[in-house]
């Protein structure tokens, strides 16, 4: 729905926001282990290629505003969580048939006792944007997406301890022409304690895909994998898995890949540290619900400058396998630089790059992204 507050009214608000006073603790506590926090953020993007169209390059600047609340329950390590409702203001400065309001609403929970942990996660989030696969001419792509997961683990003996799962998640269009997609995934770990720092682990998951599609091109997925969490390294933290994947296809037929998930950091200084995520997996698209194998590599950076001040920056390539023979390489690139006076209070400003190259001259694009935001907790 198109909002009713006018661009310059946006501004003014943006310019009040800026100059709101500081906090110094939470809005809200309810008894001794329960406290709100009111959100509130401002945005100036500007942006090359609203649309990402070779053709049809329209540029824009962008106020986005973001007013919000948290409530925090708990004590960390015993049971806590969080849920975070916020509604961004969007107002194109050219293009207003295209400002939006979309509402985002999230809740995190992990529950502890001895011998296992539980946890439990859910979001809501409402979209408004091109992407590389859901792309209009002249028009973005409105959707909504939903994810609720649930995920424990329970120790069995000293050094061993299985985990188990069930996720959910759905893809809602809003706009004609794009496939709506439902999808359960059932994820099965079983983990060896090899040294006190490193574990091995040994999973199956299971997911199966439905797309609201009368083309029947719904999905059954099987992986296998192997790998290792902990401190697998001096100073390197997180998780590996590689093994194989094997997708069947409702009507006919069937493909499997080698399958890689992992995310690990490198704490290099106290104030330096990279991290290096990296991913191969099954995909589809949102038109026609085409199969896409997708492997994916990122590397990033994050040096903190002094107490006040850090910065960021991040590199990652994507390339796209689609099952009609469209073949993307995908590249983004980004860097930010942020200011925090105190903990409730943060300024930033960062630049993006995007660049998709395909064998299909029309899925190509460029865009450049660069934006000044201020946001701040009560």
């Amino acid at each position: 729905m198109k909002p009713a507050q006018t661009l310059p009214a946006a501004v003014g608000s943006l310019l009040l926001l800026l100059a709101a006073p500081l906090a110094s603790g939470p809005f809200m506590t309810i008894g001794d282990r329960a406290w709100v926090n009111l959100t509130a953020s401002g945005t100036l993007r500007y942006t090359d290629n609203v649309y990402l169209d070779r053709t049809n390059r329209t540029s824009d600047l962008v106020v986005l505003l973001s007013p919000g609340l948290r409530f925090n329950y708990g004590e960390p390590g015993i049971n806590q969580g969080s849920l975070t409702y916020r509604e961004d203001f969007v107002f194109y400065t050219d293009n207003s048939s295209l400002d939006s309001n979309l509402s985002f609403l999230e809740t995190r929970n992990t529950f502890n006792n001895p011998r296992s942990e539980v946890r439990l996660d859910g979001s809501l989030q409402q979209l408004s944007q091109n992407s590389r696969d859901f792309r209009g001419d002249d028009f973005l792509v409105r959707r909504t997406e939903y994810r609720a997961r649930v995920y424990g683990e329970y120790e069995l003996t000293e050094k061993t301890s299985m985990g188990a799962g069930l996720q959910f998640d759905r893809r809602d269009f809003k706009t004609f022409g794009f496939l709506d997609r439902d999808r359960i995934t059932v994820p099965v770990d079983l983990f060896y304690e090899l040294t006190p720092l490193v574990d091995l682990s040994i999973g199956y998951r299971y997911r199966t895909t439905d797309l609201k599609s009368p083309f029947l091109r719904d999905s059954k997925d099987h992986r296998i994998s192997v790998g290792l969490r902990g401190e697998v390294a001096p100073k390197v933290t997180g998780f590996f898995q590689v093994g194989a994947e094997h997708r069947r296809f409702e009507v006919t037929g069937s493909d499997t890949i080698l399958a890689v998930e992992g995310s690990l950091t490198y704490a290099a200084t106290p104030k330096t540290a990279y991290s290096l995520t990296a991913s191969r997996d099954f995909g589809n698209s949102g038109i026609g619900g085409d199969t896409i194998e997708r492997s994916n590599v990122e590397l990033r950076a994050r040096y903190s400058v002094s107490e006040l001040w850090s910065t960021g920056a991040g590199v990652s390539y994507e390339r796209a396998d689609y099952l009609s023979g469209r073949k993307d390489d995908y590249i983004t690139a980004d860097a930010s630089v942020a200011y925090s006076p105190n903990e409730y209070t943060t300024l930033s400003a960062g630049y993006i790059f995007l660049h998709n190259d395909s064998n299909r001259p029309q899925s190509e694009f460029r865009n450049n992204v660069l934006s000044f935001s201020a946001s701040f907790r009560y």
